[in-house]
């Protein structure tokens, strides 16, 4: 969210742009998982809006299609929390569609090149062997523990801010029943038990599913513990959780299992500032960890940088 932010900030403004994504499609932790019956949005499951930029921003993207408010999600005066339709990837996918974004290259390292036309520019080495180079201003969205590493040197300046960065993990089981189970709310969030919350994906707006889709989240002291459980570990042992809180779904077995692992999953300790940015070596690094946990702190974050980016450029 951060760097589609960014991007699509400074490319309507006129600055030419490229973005290069480790993964395989955009959105980070705004990801969907897909399979044959439904969808399971494993990542973020609701943005609430608290800035009208933000609530702007996501009004405009329900009007274009691919957001829409959770009505499950209007809770003690709050207005409902909007979702991405037909699955949250919806929004990151729409942010990336007129931006030169280049899938599956993991950087490994940056360093800064002379003896061009325009002077210093950033050069950026691949991980399979391939380098980039010729840019006048790099900015870093990639999460606070893997800033130093990516930067070497050149993250001096923002080291000690990084390193005061801490973070929840948040361990994750995706369940496909065949048939809907009867729970007493499409939203659970237990008092006890390893459980943070659970959602009944297909029970948001937009979605089109033959199966009873859950993810089911794990809370910040589970998570941690189990971080280096393997995967369908994960999701066995938060099934069994899941079925003493919903004790009907012990009369079916999911049609589908699968566990998953964030590591950088909610901000718990953020840095406070909105981006941080080296002006003389034309720096910027920013996330959703210089404010807080949500996708709304990364909307902020990545609008806050371009706009100290056209100051500079």
């Amino acid at each position: 969210m951060t760097g589609l932010t960014c991007a699509s900030a400074l490319a309507k403004t006129g600055y030419i742009v490229t973005v290069f994504d480790k993964g395989r499609g955009p959105g980070g932790r705004m990801s969907t998982r897909r399979i044959d019956g439904g969808t399971f949005d494993h990542g973020a499951q609701y943005m609430r809006p608290t800035t009208p930029e933000f609530a702007t921003w996501l009004t405009a993207q329900a009007n274009a299609g691919n957001a829409a408010p959770w009505p499950l999600t209007e809770i003690n005066g709050k207005p409902a929390a909007f979702v991405g339709t037909p699955h949250t990837n919806a929004l990151p996918q729409a942010m990336a569609t007129n931006l030169d974004i280049r899938q599956s290259i993991n950087i490994a390292q940056v360093q800064r090149t002379t003896g061009t036309t325009t002077g210093c520019n950033w050069q950026l080495d691949a991980d399979d062997g391939a380098t980039h180079q010729g840019f006048d201003h790099l900015v870093v969205t990639v999460p606070a523990p893997q800033v130093s590493a990516l930067l070497g040197p050149y993250a001096e300046p923002f080291n000690d801010a990084i390193n005061a960065v801490t973070y929840d993990r948040s361990m994750v089981a995706m369940l496909g029943y065949p048939t809907r189970v009867d729970a007493p709310s499409d939203l659970i969030s237990p008092e006890d038990g390893p459980i943070g919350f659970a959602a009944r994906d297909s029970a948001k707006p937009g979605r089109d599913h033959n199966l009873d889709c859950w993810v089911i989240h794990a809370n910040a002291e589970w998570s941690l513990a189990h971080q280096d459980d393997e995967k369908a570990s994960i999701a066995h042992d938060l099934l069994t959780a899941f079925e003493a809180v919903v004790p009907s779904a012990k009369n079916e077995k999911p049609a589908y299992l699968e566990g998953h692992r964030w590591r950088f999953a909610i901000v718990s300790h953020p840095i406070g500032r909105p981006c941080l940015m080296d002006t003389e070596r034309a720096l910027t690094i920013a996330g959703d960890y210089m404010l807080g946990p949500n996708a709304e702190h990364a909307f902020i974050s990545g609008n806050a940088a371009a706009d100290e980016i056209a100051k500079t450029i």
